[in-house]
């Protein structure tokens, strides 16, 4: 099933070709150009959705998961939102000639993949040519104690209690930093009734989540500390 629509798909190629020449060389600005083009891809896939959404991340992870988009266009999907926000939000930051293109690609091949629209070729002749265009990062060290993170929720453990009667559940979520996905357990302390969130969360919620330690010897595992808080996005803190 196709979920764009072939009109809308020239439209975006059009946007996409429009920020490349309208920047004369100016890759800051022709990606945050593309990221316009980007964010308008996902906005019109979730736009009748009764799903609320607090930020375009959260959007991205609902239309991968909902339409089972597959890996080579869900690499292109993270790669460039991961890159796009570096770009645009880091000082100093010096984007590679291949970066670009590859920005250009990912989009283009994105585009082509929900449309079925061919890509036109003064758009792919940009980047024909010119190797191998992946999106790579270097995934930080793991660190013990985590600071912050801000997360998609992909699913809602079951709420249970230990055999001292101490209640916890778990989430599954997926970061928009370096942890990608993971799971958290959540436990009430003297400190906070983290566990009382069970009922107010959802799936597809936006959180940010600060002061929370990783489990030694299980990946991508971590649990919740008397310190830890958590927000709802937009704005509703939990400690």
């Amino acid at each position: 099933m196709l979920l764009l629509e072939s009109n809308y798909a020239q439209i975006l190629y059009n946007q996409l070709l429009e920020a490349h020449i309208s920047n004369e060389g100016n890759y800051k600005n022709a990606i945050r150009d593309m990221r316009l083009t980007f964010e308008s891809i996902f906005t019109t896939l979730t736009s009748k959705e009764v799903q609320a959404f607090s930020n375009l991340f959260a959007r991205t992870v609902f239309v991968i998961d909902k339409h089972q988009i597959p890996d080579p266009i869900v690499k292109g999907i993270s790669g460039f939102r991961k890159y796009a926000n570096k770009a645009i939000h880091e000082e100093g930051f010096i984007i590679e000639e291949s970066k670009y293109f590859t920005s250009i690609k990912a989009i283009a091949s994105i585009i082509h993949f929900l449309s079925g629209e061919l890509i036109p070729e003064d758009l792919s002749e940009l980047y024909a040519g010119k190797g191998n265009l992946t999106f790579s990062f270097v995934r930080s060290k793991e660190i013990e104690l985590i600071e912050y993170t801000k997360c998609t929720v992909l699913s809602i453990g079951e709420l249970k209690t230990t055999d001292t009667g101490t209640p916890f559940f778990h989430l599954f979520c997926e970061s928009e930093d370096d942890l990608d996905k993971f799971t958290i357990i959540l436990w009430d302390s003297e400190y906070n009734k983290l566990t009382k969130l069970h009922t107010f969360l959802w799936v597809y919620a936006t959180l940010a989540i600060t002061n929370f330690k990783k489990i030694e010897n299980h990946e991508n595992f971590y649990s919740s500390i008397p310190l830890t808080q958590i927000i709802i996005e937009p704005d509703f803190l939990w400690i």
